[in-house]
């Protein structure tokens, strides 16, 4: 009995034997640092075809790179099959790790241990690559302040495959936006050269509390060889120092909560307010520039106007802008402003309250108020004057004397007077005259139409005559000469009228101009008649119409011969 019993332990020892034999896993190292890799074989003897399952693997690590290959033997007409899994591996964490056994079917491998190494203080001197990071402020912000968070990458020799992983804050909600492009640059440490990349992120905290920023990783391939997907090649992890901040609530909750390095109001009516014109609009722009607020943060206005004006704003218009102090947020708000009445007006001050984060106290940015002349509107309706009277004379009265006839015998004294009978009902035959009248003459006209028609003989066209290039020309250089005082109304009326003649009386000059075959023409004058319609337009440079004029031939379209004229004739002055 007891025999039996050995001789069936031995048989089970010697199957456990072969299956623990048929698949076989071996490590590169057993020791490493938590930045560095390993590369693990599973190599897969037999017929057993499947793959190892490596749930259990990923655990305690990371596969970052898989490869996979067959061999086939043939020893003495004996023929053996096996397959190879090459993995490379980066270990979660420190401490003793254990390869798990692997298994493909009912076949497993013996677990292998790994030692991983915490993260030491970056070395300096022998490293091949450096990871900074800094913020400011390092200690503490207020809610919706401006944090920039600098990463400096330092790499002494080549790397392919690299990787930064983005700043994920924790502990209070944050807004994280990347400032602009990667800056690229060289410095030495301990005689060593490095390639250094700067990244910088601006942070907004949106709640107060303890903002932790963790670590970021980069990750990179130091090559063995010029193939960078060799696994053999040496995969490096490094990881940056974690930060601390202390996010405060607001200071102080007496104005709208802006918190900024700098405020600043901008007003084009400021410095030159313009004259306007009753029934006619002009367009005020207010800018808002605030450093280190995302435009977001920055509040509308409410343009308040006096009486004797209608205000119109626009949808104000944001902008993010990256700067050497961060972030920067622009609001641009225009308001178009049309007066009612002719005066003297004074708008009134603008005033926005902001915190500045540097001094921790309050401030106040005013654009003071501002007056401007309104004019009486160009056309006023014309009242025609009433008519004139000779002194001490009455205006002539008609009275109409109306009888009517009572029957015998009815006397009615207390009855008021039948109404006056019309006109009309006292001249049947007047309308009759006059419809007459209107008939022959409509006949007469007919009559000497048709005679002149059958009359009439072709006429040769009429050539232009002889000074109209002069006239032309000296069309052009009228424009030419407003365009270099910067004159816009000038160069617009007189680029009216040398396009009439230049369309030979056949459309008013601006139709020309539309249809002017140069594009280049037509853009620069498009750009003037925009400038003439905004509140701006004493700014216009002439200088861009010249250039466009004096590298165009003028040309009398024959489309203009037969074009018809515009729906809106231009207004003359």
């Amino acid at each position: 009995m007891v025999g039996r019993f050995l001789l069936t332990l031995v048989l089970l020892l010697g199957t456990l034997g072969s299956s623990w034999a048929e698949i076989s896993v071996s490590a590169s190292r057993n020791q490493l640092s938590i930045n560095d890799s390993l590369v693990v074989e599973i190599v897969l003897s037999d017929d057993n075809d499947g793959a190892p399952d490596l749930t259990a693997l990923e655990k305690d690590f990371e596969i970052r790179g898989r490869s996979q290959s067959s061999q086939i033997q043939i020893i003495n007409g004996e023929m053996s099959r096996s397959t190879k899994w090459s993995l490379s591996l980066i270990p979660r964490r420190s401490g003793t790790l254990t390869i798990p056994p692997l298994c493909s079917g009912q076949d497993c491998s013996q677990p292998v241990p790994i030692t991983v190494l915490p993260q030491r203080e970056q070395d300096t001197a022998n490293a091949d690559v450096l990871i900074e990071v800094e913020s400011r402020p390092d200690e503490h912000t207020v809610v919706q302040g401006q944090v920039l968070y600098t990463v400096r990458l330092l790499l002494r020799q080549p790397v392919a495959q690299a990787s930064l992983s983005p700043p994920e804050p924790q502990g209070v909600d944050t807004l994280v936006q990347k400032l602009g492009e990667d800056q690229h640059s060289e410095t030495y440490r301990n005689g060593w050269r490095y390639q250094v990349i700067e990244r910088h992120y601006a942070l907004f905290p949106q709640q107060s509390g303890k903002l932790h920023l963790p670590p970021l990783q980069f990750e990179a391939v130091l090559q063995n060889g010029r193939n960078p997907f060799d696994l053999q090649s040496r995969v490096i992890r490094q990881r940056s120092n974690s930060l601390d901040l202390q996010v405060d609530p607001p200071a102080s909750t007496e104005h709208p909560w802006l918190p900024a390095l700098g405020l600043r109001l901008e007003d084009d009516w400021q410095q030159h307010p313009p004259t306007l014109t009753v029934g006619e609009p002009a367009t005020r722009t207010i800018t808002v520039r605030g450093a280190g607020v995302t435009a977001a943060q920055l509040p509308e206005f409410a343009l308040k106007v006096p009486q004797g004006f209608k205000s119109y704003p626009d949808q104000p218009a944001r902008e993010d802008v990256s700067g050497p102090t961060g972030l920067s947020g622009v609001l641009v708000q225009k308001v178009a402003v049309v007066p009612t009445h002719a005066g003297r007006f004074e708008l009134p001050a603008l005033s926005l309250f902001w915190w500045d984060i540097t001094e921790s106290r309050w401030r106040e940015e005013i654009l003071p108020a501002i007056s401007v002349d309104v004019l009486p509107a160009e056309r006023q309706a014309a009242t025609p004057p009433a008519p004139s009277q000779p002194p001490n004379q009455a205006p002539p009265t008609t009275v109409t004397t109306v009888t009517t006839e009572k029957e015998p015998g009815v006397e009615n004294p207390s009855s008021p007077p039948a109404p006056p009978e019309p006109l009309v009902q006292q001249n049947p035959m007047l309308w009759q005259w006059a419809t007459g009248v209107c008939a022959v003459g409509w006949l007469l006209t007919a009559l000497l139409w048709w005679r002149q028609r059958a009359t009439k003989q072709p006429t040769p066209p009429t050539p232009p005559p002889p000074s109209s290039q002069g006239t032309t020309q000296g069309s052009k250089t009228a424009v030419v000469k407003a365009a270099r005082d910067n004159d816009a109304r000038t160069t617009y009326d007189a680029l009216c009228l040398w396009g009439k003649q230049l369309a030979n009386g056949h459309s008013t000059g601006a139709d020309y101009w539309q249809k002017c075959e140069d594009l280049n023409v037509r853009e620069q004058v498009a750009r003037l008649q925009r400038c003439l319609y905004a509140a701006d337009h004493d700014s216009w440079q002439g200088t861009a119409l010249i250039e466009a004029l004096q590298q165009w031939t003028p040309t009398t379209s024959p489309e203009s011969a037969s074009a018809l004229p515009s729906f809106y004739p231009q207004r003359r002055p």
